[in-house]
């Protein structure tokens, strides 16, 4: 099926305001703790390999917590999160960066979609607040979801 240029950005935006309520809500009942669990490693897994000699680093920052206002959760639940409900999209994660520097922590995400091609990037700035804890500091997700970054940026917990 052939879309043209301006009915695909509609689409594309549609399903991530699709994908920002999915997350917002919690846990669906589409996807159960062993599923997760799943995607929790598999996105373990792509980061490690494409960061090499920085595993401690890594495993401390996604084992933190995102706080949203009296509980929170892990930040590696997030992300086994975005990636079920990227998969789902037919997104599939290419690549992932991070850097960890002075109380911050920084995550660079090069997304594909599986059915034109075309790569979206998610950039993720966290302010490590103590040894258990980190806050969402600054986003930018792709120029095609600039409407709908306020989604991103609640999700992965901002303001």
């Amino acid at each position: 099926m052939t879309y043209a240029p301006g009915v695909k950005v509609r689409i594309i935006l549609s399903v991530l305001t699709v994908l920002m309520l999915f997350f917002t809500a919690q846990l669906s009942a589409d996807v159960g703790e062993k599923e997760l669990a799943g995607y929790r490693g598999a996105f373990m897994s792509r980061i490690l390999a494409d960061n090499p000699g920085k595993e401690s680093d890594i495993r401390r920052c996604l084992g933190s917590m995102v706080k949203e206002g009296s509980s929170g959760s892990r930040l590696i639940d997030r992300f086994g999160l975005f990636l079920y409900d990227s998969r789902r999209n037919r997104l599939v994660l290419e690549k992932i960066r991070f850097f960890r520097d002075q109380g911050e922590a920084l995550f660079f995400i090069v997304l594909r979609d599986s059915s034109d091609g075309q790569l979206y990037s998610l950039y993720l700035e966290y302010k490590i607040m103590g040894k258990s804890t980190i806050k969402l500091k600054d986003t930018y997700f792709s120029t095609v979801y600039g409407e709908r970054i306020s989604s991103v940026t609640r999700f992965f917990g901002g303001d």
